[in-house]
């Protein structure tokens, strides 16, 4: 273990008392506990450009890199999720998942937290490790220490623990938060999600009832500790007062000793991760789906009340056994793992029911950190000495190889991003070095997606690059200096409280994205977008405007002020307030060149309600005097939990004679059919309503009637499977007696038959991932046709094919049609021809796209 060992002659101010006597070596260690991307809710949720084919998700404002990908799916009669999805958490946060796939880990709804225990597992009275996750105040956590060689070390919440969280796929996570004055410890959060608190289960744990605001109940009650790959490293709290003398020599009799990395073993304490799962998630009509697992907290099943059902199988019965499969329908996914001496294990293939496989491959040599047990989480957020952010490792993180056969390399390197505004918080010059350390930094150090490449079979190869703007941050009162600041085309305000993200595409245009980095609730806040062509010309731009919304009350979280300081603070200069406020947009102003002109189009959002949901807005431009406002009102059933469904929209040229143009109507939250939709109007004629619902069984809440403003225009909808209603009736033509149709589903919700209103039907069959394979109709005076798929080994003598590619074979009597696909599955080459006379009849067709996957050209 190297120690780094400082002393110095210079002098500065310190208290005049306190610490810093005695002779014990006081140690410090990166701050490993901190994660800047909890603190900002920096959660990826933008596709990354043209394709998330990989399904790689990018957070521009800090480059945060995650990766999310389903492999079951099966639709139902409720919008409730069956599903079986991997993510991959960011480089900085992957180890502190479940980790259920090695590396990667199931997506689930679930809410977490994060603790320590000593080093013998006592989690001492830390609230979600004793079961009191909703009874307690947020943050009622415990402060470990323990005496080392002579000097006292301790681990703090405010260091270890960053706030409780809620996730829901597809819905996003928020943190939670408390209220000044409410002494019920009930939880808030800033999406209008209702959070209630539920009895203690088998396992000892309270647990969170989540109602998101369309109607979905989440019982979040299994609760899972996942001991983090990497500990938590006890801080020793440093000096109160400078040395006693100027003198180097005097100043090194207490010495304070720096370690980069390799902390002794005695103060490393176990990090846990704790997760309370969800068990059933239900509807308003009392439609449910249920998670099952073993006595190794591991998730065994989800199944439905509609009979759908995915069954998950384990490496063995160990608490870290990995998935092995997956199985739903009859249909298995196999899951394959690498593992190296002194590595992580990682994901190494994810086998489909056709025998394709996702690969993933990953460099585990000693000097990638991400993979390299010696080196994991090695790289910390927090500036280790002084307030310099030193930026290092940069490399590739993952390969991905497609099942089609696309391949992407993404690389990510360690950016500094900085913050404005930052409290000034100097901690004590103990070693008069001279140099000024603060408590809070203005920058911390995240790893950033610097490159994406993505490669196709035929050689085709789409990079996008990344840059950032790596502007220092600031404190509070200092005077801003260039260094600080960015260029920006768009207008004249003081740019160093802006940070940016350049995205350069694969044909050379840039999108410059400008983010407010100001601490606070609008910190990340999207601010500008500069388009530029290729040659730099600025060919659009975007602006946008916010407000606070309504507040939500304080997450508890705050920066962590670990000892003695030069300068005076209070709670709100180190409280976090990210998740205290949504951030309405009040503004939205669209900047669009050419020919040396600039049009300018605005559209201004206000009168917000309780919700923050606007009901004004207002539309112009720059080139015309007219106005367009849109009034929008909104239902509320706080009965069932539906918030900001659309009711009544009118339309006004000057902000105060409106007329309606569109409407919905709701029946009655009391009712049986519980704020469903009952009429749409526009104009003020209704022309669509919804007469029956279904109110029992896996059908309940499904559309039975629905009828037109007409005579006998009733259609009948019945039998429901996988959301499909497989009875159609309606009125027959100048006749009440009703006529059917007919369709059969299967259990992964493919219509396999197909009966019209005339009687007349056709079959379908599909291979093992839902593509068609036959279509047999009824009648036999029509042919059959077969469709077969197949990966190409050659050229097949076309020059536009390649080994490698997806080949589609349509066969229908003598018509033949072959049509050849490249990696994203764009139609790339196409022959057709008449197999009773291929030379005289055959015909071609080549395609080719932009960027963007959009067709730029045919030729035949």
């Amino acid at each position: 273990m190297s120690l780094i060992t400082l002393s110095s002659s210079a002098t500065g101010f310190g208290p005049p008392d306190g610490g810093g006597s005695g002779s014990h070596t006081v140690m410090q260690f990166k701050d490993t506990g901190f994660n800047k991307l909890a603190h900002l809710n920096d959660v990826p949720d933008m596709p990354s450009y043209t394709t998330d084919l990989m399904g790689d998700k990018v957070s521009l404002h800090t480059g945060s890199l995650q990766f999310e990908q389903t492999d079951i799916s099966i639709p139902g009669n409720s919008n409730i999720p069956v599903e079986l999805t991997r993510t991959l958490s960011s480089p900085d946060a992957w180890f502190k998942e479940t980790l259920d796939f090695a590396n990667w880990s199931l997506s689930i709804p679930h809410a977490r937290s994060t603790y320590i225990t000593e080093q013998n597992g006592d989690a001492k009275s830390n609230y979600w490790a004793n079961g009191d996750t909703c009874t307690d105040n947020l943050n009622s956590n415990s402060t470990f220490s323990k005496s080392y060689e002579g000097q006292k070390y301790y681990g703090y919440s405010s260091s270890y623990w960053q706030g409780d969280s809620v996730s829901i796929p597809g819905k996003g996570t928020v943190t939670l938060t408390t209220k000044d004055g409410d002494n019920s410890y009930k939880r808030y959060n800033n999406k209008n999600w209702k959070v209630d608190c539920l009895s203690k289960n088998s396992q000892g744990h309270e647990g969170f009832k989540v109602i998101t605001t369309d109607g979905l109940v989440y019982h979040l009650t299994h609760f899972k500790a996942v001991k983090s790959a990497k500990p938590f490293t006890l801080q020793s709290i440093p000096p109160s007062r400078q040395c006693l003398a100027t003198g180097s020599a005097a100043c090194v009799e207490n010495p304070i000793v720096l370690y980069p990395s390799n902390p002794p073993s005695a103060l490393e304490y176990p990090l846990i991760n704790a997760f309370l799962l969800a068990t059933k998630v239900e509807d308003r009509f009392g439609n449910w789906v249920t998670y099952s697992y073993n006595s190794n907290d591991q998730l065994t099943s989800i199944q439905s009340n509609d009979g759908r059902s995915i069954q998950i199988y384990y490496t063995s019965s160990a608490a870290d056994a990995r998935i092995d499969r997956a199985v739903a329908n009859g249909k298995t996914w196999h899951y394959d793992y690498h593992d190296q001496s002194g590595r992580m294990g990682t994901l190494s293939a994810v086998t489909r029911p056709d025998n394709k496989q996702w690969q993933f491959s990953h460099i585990k040599d000693v000097y990638t950190p991400f993979w390299n047990k010696a080196r994991l989480a090695e790289h910390t957020q927090v500036p280790f000495m002084g307030d310099s952010c030193i930026e290092g490792y940069s490399g590739n993180f993952i390969t991905i190889t497609h099942p089609e056969g696309a391949e992407a390399e993404f690389t990510v390197g360690e950016e500094c991003h900085g913050t404005t505004n930052v409290k000034k918080i100097r901690k004590i010059d103990a070693m008069r070095v001279g140099i000024d350390d603060h408590w809070i930094k203005h920058d911390y150090n995240v790893f950033s997606i610097k490159k994406k490449s993505l490669l196709l079979q035929d050689g085709t190869e789409y990079v996008w690059n990344y840059d950032y703007s790596d502007n220092p941050g600031m404190f509070s009162g200092d005077a801003p200096t260039s260094t600080n600041r960015v260029t920006l085309e768009l207008d004249t305000i003081e740019t160093a409280h802006l940070t940016t993200t350049t995205l350069e595409n694969p044909d050379g245009a840039t999108e410059t994205h400008f983010f407010d980095r100001k601490k606070g609730p609008s910190e990340g806040n999207l601010m500008y977008i500069e388009y530029r062509s290729p040659s730099g010309s600025l060919l659009k731009g975007k602006k946008y405007l916010y407000q606070n919304g309504v507040n939500h009350g304080y997450s508890r979280v705050v920066d962590h002020i670990g000892g003695p300081a030069m300068d005076g603070w209070i709670e709100s200069d180190i409280l976090s307030v990210k998740a205290t406020h949504v951030q309405r947009t009040t503004k939205q102003k669209t900047y669009v060149n050419y020919g040396g002109n600039t049009d300018e189009y605005t559209t201004d959002y206000s009168s917000f309600d309780s919700y923050d949901f606007p009901s004004i807005t207002k539309e112009s431009n720059s080139f015309k005097p007219d106005l367009k406002y849109t009034k929008q009102t909104y239902y509320h059933d706080t009965a069932n939990w539906l918030i900001g469904l659309p009711s009544v929209q009118s339309i006004s040229t000057n902000g105060s004679a409106y007329q309606e143009v569109r409407s919905t109507s709701y029946y009655s939250a009391a009712g049986s059919y519980k704020s469903l939709p009952y009429q749409e109007k526009s104009f003020g004629n209704w022309y669509q309503q919804y007469d029956v619902y279904h109110t029992s069984g896996s059908q309940a809440g499904l559309l039975k009637t629905l009828k037109y403003n007409r005579a006998n225009s009733e259609i009948l909808f019945d039998n429901y499977k996988r959301g499909v209603p497989q009875t159609i009736s309606q009125r027959q033509n100048n006749s009440t007696a009703y006529h059917s149709a007919y369709q059969v589903v299967d259990n992964d919700g493919r219509i396999t038959k197909q009966t019209d209103f005339e009687g007349h039907c056709s079959s379908y069959s599909f291979n093992s991932i839902g593509r068609m394979t036959y279509v047999n109709p009824c009648n036999s005076y029509w042919t059959d046709t077969s469709i077969s798929y197949a990966d190409t080994t050659w050229s097949e003598g076309y020059p536009s094919v390649t080994a490698g590619m997806l080949k589609r074979s349509v066969s229908q009597g003598n018509y033949r049609k072959d049509t050849y696909y490249d990696g994203l599955l764009r139609p790339r080459f196409t022959a057709e021809w008449d197999n009773s006379n291929k030379t005289g009849t055959i015909r071609y067709q080549r395609l080719a796209y932009n960027i963007r996957t959009n067709q730029r050209m045919l030729a035949k």
